[in-house]
C-alpha cells in the first residue's frame, strides 16, 4: 500500500495520541490500583475515576485499531466487533463521567435537605451501584444503537457507512441515542450544583469572613472540574455530529474529525490530574525520579567515556 503525505501526518498523530492517552489512563489505573491495594478501599471518586480510565484506557486501543483498518486489512467480522466494542466504551465513558461529577458534587456540597442528607452519607454504597447501574445502561443503549443501525444502514463494511437508507439527521439521532440521556442527567447535576454555590456564596456574604477558605477553594476546583467535563461532552457532541453530516462533502476531513473526536476523553483526565493533589504528587514524583534517573545515567556516559 502507498502512503500519502496525509496518511503519514495521520499515522504519527494517531501515535502521539495514543501513547499520550494510554500513558494517563494507564497512571491513574495504577496509581489507585496501588492505593487500593495498600489500603483495601478507596474514596467514592476515586472509585469513579479508576473506573473512567480503565474504560478509556481500552477505549483508546479499539479506536487505534479501528485506524488502523484504513491501513491494513481485517475481517469484516472482526471490525465489526470492534465497532460494538468501541460503542460500548464510548457509551460507559459518557456515563462514568456524569457519575463522577455526581460524586463530586454530593461530597462537596452541603444541603439541608433530608433526601440529600441521606444520599451523602451513603454515598459510597450508592457509588457502587451507579456504577454498575452505568455499565448496565451502556450495554443496553450499545444493543439498541446498533438494532438502530442495522435499519438505517445498508451497507456491509462498517468502516463505510457512507450509504444508508436514512438522512445524516437519522444517523445522528441513532448515534446521539445513547449519548443524550447521561448528558441530559449531567446537566440536571450541574444546575443543582450552581444553586447550591450560589446559596453558599450568599451565605458566605453574609457571614463577613471574606473569601479566603478552603470550603469554598473546593467548590471552585469542582465547578472546574464539571465545567470542563461539560466542554468536552459539547466537543464530543459538535465532533461526531460534523462527522456524520460533513463527511460526504469532505471526505478527506473525515479521519482528522475521528483523531479529534478521539480526544475529548484523555483530556478531561489529564485536565483532572492536575486539579487531584494525589494524582498530581504522584505524577511530579515519578516525573522527579525520571529526571534523576536520566542524569545518574548522563554523569555515568560521561564517565566512562573520559576514562
Amino acid at each position: 500500500m502507498d502512503f500519502t503525505t496525509v496518511d503519514i501526518v495521520e499515522l504519527v498523530v494517531s501515535f502521539i495520541q495514543f501513547l499520550f492517552g494510554i500513558t494517563i489512563n494507564g497512571f491513574i489505573m495504577g496509581t489507585f490500583s496501588m492505593q487500593w491495594r495498600r489500603n483495601k478501599s478507596l474514596q467514592a471518586s476515586d472509585t469513579v475515576l479508576m473506573f473512567l480510565s480503565t474504560t478509556r484506557f481500552f477505549w483508546q486501543w479499539v479506536l487505534s485499531l479501528m485506524i488502523l483498518y484504513n491501513y491494513i486489512t481485517f475481517s469484516l467480522d472482526f471490525l465489526q466487533l470492534l465497532t460494538y466494542i468501541s460503542n460500548f466504551l464510548e457509551l460507559s465513558s459518557l456515563w462514568l463521567t456524569f457519575t463522577l461529577c455526581f460524586t463530586y458534587c454530593v461530597k462537596i456540597t452541603d444541603h439541608p435537605n433530608s433526601l440529600f442528607i441521606y444520599v451523602k452519607l451513603r454515598v459510597s454504597m450508592l457509588v457502587k451501584w451507579m456504577l454498575l447501574a452505568s455499565l448496565l445502561a451502556s450495554l443496553a443503549f450499545t444493543l439498541l444503537l446498533r438494532f438502530s443501525w442495522d435499519i438505517f444502514s445498508t451497507d456491509t463494511d462498517p468502516r463505510n457507512s457512507t450509504e444508508t437508507n436514512g438522512t445524516p439527521s437519522s444517523e445522528l439521532l441513532v448515534c446521539y441515542m445513547g449519548a443524550v440521556p447521561p448528558f441530559l442527567i449531567f446537566c440536571l447535576t450541574l444546575l443543582l450544583f450552581i444553586y447550591s454555590f450560589w446559596i453558599f456564596i450568599h451565605r458566605f456574604k453574609r457571614s463577613r469572613t471574606g473569601f479566603e477558605s478552603p470550603v469554598l477553594s473546593d467548590h471552585l476546583k469542582v465547578l472546574k472540574k464539571i465545567f470542563f467535563a461539560l466542554f468536552l461532552y459539547v466537543m464530543y457532541f459538535i465532533s461526531s455530529g460534523l462527522f456524520l453530516f460533513k463527511r460526504q462533502q469532505m471526505a478527506h476531513w473525515e479521519r482528522w474529525l475521528f483523531i479529534i473526536y478521539q480526544f475529548y476523553p484523555t483530556a478531561y483526565l489529564g485536565w483532572l490530574i492536575l486539579l487531584n493533589c494525589r494524582l498530581k504528587t504522584v505524577f511530579l514524583s515519578i516525573y522527579q525520579r525520571a529526571l534523576r534517573l536520566i542524569r545518574n545515567k548522563s554523569q555515568i556516559t560521561q564517565t566512562q567515556r573520559a576514562v
